[in-house]
């Protein structure tokens, strides 16, 4: 994952730098939602996602060091970038949800309040009608 070449001709290593540590944990990350959720070859985006996490680790402990192409930190940036806005499409799914619950809560509660007559007679009107 760290030495990926797409030329014919030999690759230049360059040395790994924090930020490339940082990517490669959210590509990790990215490849094993992908591995959880996937309906085909499971044992391949597996294996991808263990190679990730490999790469990941190796990164760690060799930051200043040479050890990935160019085109492995292109690759690397890219896949950081789409689990970003998975997590975020993620996360604003969640908030949504929760509002939808709050929403029914509220009105459930609103609904046994009426039910019980703690609901004042000025407001009774709003849930006489479709109830």
């Amino acid at each position: 994952m760290l030495v990926s070449n797409s030329k014919s001709r030999s690759a230049t290593l360059y040395p790994i730098e924090k930020k490339h540590v940082v990517r490669l944990e959210k590509t990790a990350s990215l490849l094993e939602y992908r591995a959880q959720h996937a309906e085909g070859n499971t044992v391949r985006q597996w294996k991808r996602s263990d190679d990730a996490k490999t790469a990941h680790e190796f990164a760690q402990k060799n930051v200043g060091k040479l050890g990935i192409t160019k085109d492995a930190a292109a690759n690397i940036k890219s896949l950081a970038k789409e689990q970003v806005k998975l997590s975020r499409k993620i996360k604003e799914l969640r908030k949504e949800q929760n509002r939808k619950q709050e929403f029914e809560d509220k009105e459930q509660r609103r609904l046994e309040a009426f039910k019980s007559g703690r609901i004042p007679d000025r407001e009774r009107h709003q849930y006489k009608s479709g109830w």
